[in-house]
């Protein structure tokens, strides 16, 4: 589409020629109006430094003007709603959970999510898809029976990385490192030999299309102390 005159409002015009204007045009997308030349139409009334207060298809923005030689290029913020509130809105940082859970991005990434349930939950994680998203896990209650799964969406994802365990038995070993295999899409933890324990916490990137990277700090212990990731999602 193109732009319309008639949906610019300017509210007001300063003496050196910039002015703030509304201008909402549900035809175009954000992207569509930040396009260089889009405003030229209105380069008589859009100076360098006008501030122009855009509502698009998709999106809104507040938009800088520059205006050189009567062709016009803007400036703004493309971030949703939910994208500005995941990094500023410190009110949600920490979602407790006593439930399964399915995340989401918008309502998860960037936050630690405590789980408080010790007969377990399954935790499944949104697509991978490269967005850089980071997502916490951090165990409140240690895990006394059944198991905290913390696994994909699907088998098209699958994690790399390694989960750092701490042995608390006193049979001599002192640690180990798990790595996560190829094609490996879950982390089990049964609050034993898998980890699971209160203190426990697992930090996963949404790192490219398919791949999560995890880092897992977790307690072990039993004696027969095993890997907590496997490729069971189907």
């Amino acid at each position: 589409m193109a732009f319309n005159m008639e949906k610019l409002d300017i509210i007001k015009q300063f003496h050196g020629g910039e002015a703030l204007c509304l201008y909402r045009n549900d035809s175009d997308t954000l992207a569509t109006i930040m396009a260089s030349g889009y405003f030229d139409d209105a380069a008589n009334y859009l100076a360098s430094g006008s501030l122009i207060i855009a509502t698009a298809s998709d999106n809104y923005s507040i938009l800088k003007v520059t205006n050189t030689a009567d062709v016009i290029t803007t400036e703004g913020v493309t971030a949703t709603v939910a994208e500005l509130n995941a990094v500023a809105d410190v009110s949600g940082r920490i979602v407790n959970v006593t439930d399964d859970l399915t995340m989401t991005a918008a309502l998860h990434g960037g936050r630690i999510i405590t789980v408080n349930k010790d007969d377990g939950a399954t935790i499944t994680l949104p697509a991978a898809t490269g967005s850089g998203q980071k997502y916490e896990i951090y165990v409140g209650t240690t895990i006394t029976s059944s198991n905290l799964i913390i696994e994909a969406a699907s088998a098209d994802d699958s994690f790399t990385g390694f989960a750092y365990g701490v042995d608390t038995d006193a049979e001599g070993d002192t640690g180990y490192t798990w790595n996560a295999d190829a094609n490996d899409d879950t982390i089990t933890m049964d609050g034993d030999s898998r980890g699971g324990v209160a203190g426990d916490r697992v930090e996963i990137i949404d790192i490219a299309d398919g791949i999560f990277a995890v880092t897992a700090h977790i307690t072990q212990s039993g004696g027969s102390e095993v890997t907590p990731f496997s490729a069971a999602v189907s």
